[in-house]
């Protein structure tokens, strides 16, 4: 938590094409993670606002501490495209062996 009391969140670029197909140069990025971060990857079918809105009364806000499918499911139903497929993996890191 922050100093306001809200968890940092932190994104990585988008990456527009086609998998496979004329990939842009790639650049290797690192974000420390810590034990009990929440980590949520979406493809390009879930709209990009989705990890903008930080407002304490965001809905996906409000039940970061529920399960990992629970909350999946919610990303998808609020952000996904009707228009692209999408996927949603949120993962809750527990920590590794020291």
């Amino acid at each position: 938590m922050d100093v306001n009391g809200q968890s940092p969140h932190e994104s990585l670029p988008l990456r527009g094409g086609v998998l496979g197909y004329q990939l842009p140069p790639l650049r290797a990025f690192v974000i420390p993670v810590a034990r009990g971060d929440l980590l949520i990857f979406a493809t390009d079918g879930i709209r990009s606002d989705f990890a903008r809105d930080s407002s304490p009364s965001d809905p996906l806000r409000r039940h970061t501490q529920d399960g990992p499918q629970h909350l999946a499911n919610r990303v998808l139903a609020q952000y996904g495209k009707s228009t692209d497929d999408a996927l949603v993996l949120v993962v809750r890191y527990l920590g590794g062996a020291p």
